[in-house]
């Protein structure tokens, strides 16, 4: 069996790689949204989402809305050192915890996150506020490449799911923060061509765009775009899909074959599955239940920890 730390580090280096993607698309696509709606609204009311997605505040305490602007938020999602949430941060983690599951992944994987690393060490502010969708499209597609290297060049056992476990847990988390943010009142567009605008870009957030348009075709609405973010069973980066997708590597970490549970982590992904599989949006209130869903991730990811990554040092 897999040994309790290298589990934990197959675990967390995925999630560290799924976070750090996430962030640097969550970053590319609000400049770029930037530009087809700066002529309506100010620039200051687009920042302050992401600083709530990346979960920072804490960096921006006390500060008006006109101090948290495009330099001061690319500077802390980015390159921040002690922000743990930073590309810089998740990029750091990932490979310290490549380092400790040495063992486990393939030598392409090792390589791979030590590129990005010494990217990441090596990026000046300047240069990513000068040329930032090059930037952060490197780092997009470093750690896609990273993902899709495990896939290919890893054992598909222990410690594969572990990583498959880490990526859908952070990918459904991140979902979560992403929808609430973009469904606060405060910033959220009502009206027409604004509302089309602004869902868009929560859907290339979370690289769902082109597949919406295939399961429902345009226009883009908020109703359809929240459905298909949260309960769409094909879709990669829906809640419903990831939930589904970390509940298989659980049960493939146990052994448990028949369709019971072996611990509270099975037990609480099946029941969330479960829940999502049979839920419509218009019996729930959607803010709350997001953060609900959030509450029980990280339920979750504790009862992940008790049961395969805890032990006593003798």
């Amino acid at each position: 069996m897999l040994l309790s730390r290298v589990a934990n580090a197959c675990y967390w280096l995925s999630r560290y790689r799924e976070r750090a993607e996430f962030t640097a698309r969550v970053l590319d696509v609000n400049l770029v949204s930037l530009l087809d709606t700066s002529a309506f609204i100010g620039n200051d009311a687009d920042w302050e989402p992401i600083v709530r997605i990346n979960g920072c505040g804490a960096f921006f305490a006390g500060k008006s809305s006109e101090q948290i602007d495009a330099l001061s938020v690319t500077q802390v999602v980015c390159l921040e050192p002690t922000n743990t949430n930073s590309i810089l941060g998740c990029i750091r983690s990932a490979r310290e915890n490549a380092r400790q599951a040495r063992e486990q992944i393939s030598s392409e994987m090792w390589e791979q996150i030590n590129e990005m690393y010494h990217f990441v060490n090596r990026l000046q502010l300047h240069e990513l506020i000068q040329h930032p969708h090059e930037v952060l499209s490197v780092v997009k597609n470093g750690a896609l490449l990273m993902q899709g290297l495990a896939d290919q060049t890893m054992m598909h056992g222990e410690g594969w799911h572990f990583i498959q476990m880490g990526r859908y847990l952070e990918r459904a988390n991140t979902t979560c923060r992403l929808l609430s943010a973009r469904l606060d009142p405060a910033y959220s567009r009502t009206q027409g061509y604004m509302e089309t605008l602004y869902w868009i870009a929560v859907l290339k957030s979370a690289s769902s765009l082109e597949a919406y348009h295939k399961t429902y075709g345009a226009p883009v609405s908020a109703r359809e775009a929240i459905e298909f973010m949260m309960l769409n069973e094909q879709s990669p980066r829906s809640i419903l899909f990831c939930l589904e997708q970390a509940a298989h590597s659980l049960r493939y970490a146990s052994g448990q074959i028949v369709q019971r549970f072996a611990n509270d982590a099975e037990r609480l992904m099946g029941r969330m599955a479960s829940d999502l599989h049979y839920l419509r949006l218009e019996d729930i209130e959607i803010l709350p239940f997001l953060q609900e869903l959030q509450d029980n991730l990280l339920v979750v990811n504790e009862a992940i920890t008790d049961a395969y990554f805890s032990y006593e040092v003798a």
